[in-house]
């Protein structure tokens, strides 16, 4: 069985266009490495890039939607000639049981450039990660310091211990993406 790798991401493209590149450089690296995908299945932004390079790389992906976004998004698929081209679709019942159902099928995890919900998304693993004491990691790619305030807003949790230290080594942070090839694909092998 194969490792199920969960992306978290932007549903957008985001203002530069080096974060699609990256997106399709990561799925690429999932593809590659024989990994599964798995991710919101968004039919555009960050999240269609990751999905459609790891597809065209090899890997099998898995769409987790909620129902109340499945229905908007089938309309816009249709208007827009962009058909679903993930081997599994899950639906969840809302966002929050989309949370908890990627969480439960994924082995690694994995955060890019994003907004308020792949922030949610994180955080909410995160909890999960602590609380059930998995041992499984958040592999966050922070490049030009995209994630560094969140970084700095969680040392500051730390400082006032609100959040532990064990809390915070979950994140691994990875500034390139050849630095978070070696944290999530070497480091598994180890």
């Amino acid at each position: 069985m194969s490792r199920k790798i969960c992306v978290f991401c932007g549903s957008r493209k985001g203002e530069s266009a080096q974060w699609f590149d990256i997106a399709a450089a990561v799925g690429r690296m999932i593809g590659e490495s024989g990994a599964e995908l798995v991710y919101g299945g968004a039919p555009f932004g960050l999240m269609y890039q990751v999905a459609e390079a790891a597809r065209q790389a090899g890997a099998k992906t898995t769409a987790v939607v909620p129902g109340v976004i499945l229905a908007r998004e089938d309309e816009w698929r249709a208007k827009n000639d962009r058909p679903r081209r993930a081997e599994e679709l899950v639906r969840s019942n809302d966002v929050a049981s989309r949370i908890g159902d990627m969480i439960r099928m994924s082995d690694d995890f994995l955060v890019l450039p994003g907004g308020f919900g792949t922030t949610a998304e994180m955080f909410l693993t995160l909890e999960w990660i602590h609380h059930e004491q998995s041992g499984k990691k958040i592999h966050l790619l922070n490049i030009e310091d995209y994630w560094s305030p969140l970084l700095d807003a969680a040392s500051a949790m730390q400082a006032e211990k609100f959040a532990t230290d064990k809390q915070r080594s979950v994140i691994v942070e990875s500034k390139t993406l050849d630095e978070l090839a070696a944290n999530l694909f070497e480091g598994a092998r180890a």
